[in-house]
């Protein structure tokens, strides 16, 4: 059900505002707005276990915006700066038809962000 990046032992290394960049292709969704993907970065403050995940930040991907070419969907986020991370993709499963439809996960990229308050 999800495809997951992670998890990685503090990736981040300070605390700080992150902007985590997932490239994504989808083909052949009609042009509404219903959700087809949804991205998140969560933290597991203990390794491999399910207790106590924080979500740290998360995004819905709609059909419109999956045009047929690569396209990056950014999650913000603000993270303490330890921890064990995961960035997850999880495709809506009444979204999708294997025979109509064409999804690709490519790369992440994680961004040190400094939010517009910050800067003035």
């Amino acid at each position: 059900m999800h495809t997951i990046y992670g998890p990685y032992v503090n990736d981040f290394g300070k605390p700080g505002f992150y902007r985590v960049s997932f490239r994504i292709y989808g083909e052949g969704f009609l042009a509404d707005e219903s959700p087809v993907v949804i991205l998140d970065v969560i933290q597991r403050p203990v390794f491999m276990t399910d207790e106590n995940l924080v979500l740290l930040g998360q995004r819905i991907v709609r059909a419109k915006e999956l045009t047929g070419k690569y396209r990056r969907f950014d999650v913000y986020c603000y993270v303490a700066g330890s921890g064990t991370h995961e960035y997850r993709c999880l495709v809506i499963p009444e979204a999708f038809d294997r025979n109509n439809h064409i999804l690709r996960f490519d790369v992440i990229q994680v961004y040190r962000h400094v939010p517009s308050w910050d800067i003035f």
